[in-house]
């Protein structure tokens, strides 16, 4: 006997239950495998460190995932909605809700109590998608100490997650679900959805076994309904009552109510072009993508002077090291005068620190005082050869102060 609809999207549903509360806890090199770290502004895509100033991969990584989204919908429908959606799969392992009767005061007590601890667990595992969680209970244990922002949103979180499951469960599909309602614009007559299949209409006894089912309360016989969310309860439902009767299930998955399946009609072919064209584009992002950060800017608390035979401008080497590697870098200077380069052209970085560095650039003074302004090209090296190009400007000293102030 093949195994019900039912049967695998409880299978989906604790793959992605133990996914959801193990994913936090992983980490790659040191890193968290998915996080992004709000403390640090820090995204970790699959243990690599993507700060926020790589806004534009995080960027095309939201948009691949985007058309990734509206493409499957295309093809399958609200898949996501039955089999997928963190909504969905809370209110199946909260079914029981559903069947408390009346005057069972003992038993929902029981329920609600389970339920807020459950809310609980879930806030946890949400919040550690931002804060590294065993820094929070390093910090819970140790100190018994958890940080006011951290425990407001747990909190918070909470009491929406229990009113959530409790009361609104799930209506929010049928109702305010923003998937919802842009669904009648992403659906056509190809796409997969859960139909009562038209030649079958004749053989329903009308025992509502579908309907009682409904996770939304519809009644599937009676159309499409931008409410299904593609459960297949219904399914599995009508085919308990008519293999009674020696026949199969009257409901089924079908490519609209002719059933053709055709993934090369247009809307398609676009969704899968722009989904390609992100993905290629995320992925050549992700390649040049660096673990650390580095500038050099004008010292603003230096200001150009003369001493002797030279002319000094002070500037500063900011770096940031994302990763749990060290980091040296090399400044080399590019031009065509001489340059001298004070106190150091390397400098080292420990692991997740940010290092500010005064350094001196000197040239000859005949040279200063001819020129306003020079350009002068850095060429930032790291450990594995890798350069990054900067350019800054010498400017020419005002006065005839001496004396470099370090």
């Amino acid at each position: 006997m093949s195994r019900s609809y039912q049967d695998k999207r409880r299978f989906v549903r604790w793959i992605l239950i133990i996914t959801a509360l193990v994913v936090p806890f992983i980490k790659i090199n040191g890193n968290s495998l998915l996080r992004f770290d709000v403390g640090e502004l820090i995204f970790y895509f699959f243990g690599f460190p993507l700060p926020i100033n790589n806004f534009f991969f995080i960027l095309l990584l939201t948009l691949f995932f985007t058309f990734l989204f509206i493409t499957m919908t295309l093809m399958y429908g609200r898949i996501w909605c039955g089999w997928l959606c963190p909504q969905s799969v809370v209110m199946e392992v909260t079914s029981f809700m559903d069947r408390v009767k009346k005057g069972e005061a003992g038993k929902k007590a029981i329920y609600t109590l389970y339920l807020l601890v459950l809310s609980v667990v879930i806030s946890l595992n949400m919040v550690f998608y931002f804060v590294d969680p065993y820094k929070f209970f390093s910090s819970l244990f140790t100190k018994g100490y958890i940080h006011p922002v951290t425990l407001g949103f747990i909190i918070s979180l909470t009491v929406i997650i229990f009113l959530d499951i409790y009361l609104v469960r799930f209506r929010f599909c049928a109702t305010i679900c923003p998937y919802s309602m842009i669904q009648s614009v992403l659906f056509d007559e190809n796409t997969l959805a859960v139909y009562m299949i038209p030649e079958t209409k004749d053989e329903c006894i009308n025992c509502l076994a579908c309907v009682k089912v409904c996770s939304t309360g519809i009644d599937i016989r009676q159309g499409l309904n931008s409410a299904c969310i593609n459960c297949a309860k219904c399914i599995d439902a009508c085919e308990k009552v008519m293999s009674k009767r020696g026949k199969s299930s009257l409901f089924a998955y079908m490519y609209g109510l002719k059933n053709i399946k055709n993934f090369k009609r247009p809307t398609v072919l676009i969704g899968l072009a722009a989904t390609s064209v992100f993905l290629v584009a995320t992925v050549i992002a992700a390649i040049n993508i660096k673990s650390y950060s580095v500038d050099m800017i004008t010292n603003p608390k230096f200001y150009p002077r003369f001493t002797g035979d030279e002319a000094v401008n002070g500037f500063q080497f900011i770096a940031e090291n994302y990763g749990n590697k060290e980091k040296i870098f090399s400044i080399k200077t590019i031009s065509s005068i001489p340059i001298k380069l004070e106190p150091t052209d390397t400098v080292h970085l420990l692991p997740k620190e940010k290092k500010v560095t005064d350094l001196f650039i000197k040239i000859p003074r005949e040279i200063a005082e001819k020129n306003q302004l020079i350009d002068i090209d850095v060429n930032i090296v790291d450990e594995k050869g890798k350069s990054i190009s900067k350019k800054i400007t010498f400017r020419k000293p005002f006065g005839k102060k001496s004396g470099v102030k370090k």
